[in-house]
């Protein structure tokens, strides 16, 4: 129990660390364009951690199944091309959505984006895994602490997600421009998703 603990505190030092931070800036541009308050901006920030966590918990499961193969079934490059061409697709999508489609994203990207952002692990969470892999043989323990981990991981995004409303309507001269922000949104995911395809 003081282990799962321990897991979950881990995940909440990462997450407030600036490698959790990534996650953050990709969700900006979808809160200020869906979220007109606080509790709208925190439902997409829980929908991305929603889809990170399972994520996280199902290589916790193969961590403890597979032991050392994760890292290599991780470090793929298909993960990588497929993660960055669905951040392109989500950026266009972004850029080309009218407000129709609002209610659209504040699910369904959001979670897709976490997804993606949990398939690709920085390098405290490839040792996290590398740990479970030595310590245990449980698939169910190796997913509870990859849930554990992974909570602990989004309560940073979604605190952010619930300010940003709130930090863009200070900055009201710009919203009024949803161009300017589309341009934004579209640079953000092209960004990530460039450097996906990119990385060796």
């Amino acid at each position: 129990m003081i282990l799962l603990l321990q897991f979950f505190l881990s995940g909440l030092a990462l997450g407030a660390s600036m490698c959790g931070m990534h996650y953050s800036i990709l969700l900006a541009p979808m809160v200020v364009k869906t979220s007109p308050n606080w509790k709208e901006g925190i439902k997409v920030g829980l929908c991305f951690g929603a889809g990170k966590v399972i994520m996280y918990g199902i290589f916790g499961g193969i961590a403890v199944y597979s032991g050392y193969l994760i890292e290599d079934i991780l470090l793929r490059s298909s993960f990588r091309v497929a993660g960055g061409i669905i951040l392109i697709l989500i950026g266009i999508w972004f850029l080309l959505s009218t407000k129709k489609c609002r209610g659209f994203f504040k699910t369904a990207p959001p979670f897709l984006l976490g997804l993606v952002d949990g398939i690709f692990p920085c390098a405290p969470f490839l040792g996290f895994l590398l740990y479970l892999a030595y310590i245990s043989r449980e698939i169910y323990f190796g997913i509870l602490a990859g849930i554990l981990f992974g909570m602990g991981t989004i309560i940073s995004a979604v605190v952010i997600s619930g300010i940003t409303p709130y930090l863009w309507r200070k900055l009201s001269f710009f919203s009024k421009v949803d161009i300017i922000l589309r341009i934004i949104g579209l640079s953000i995911f092209f960004f990530w998703g460039i450097t996906l395809l990119l990385r060796k």
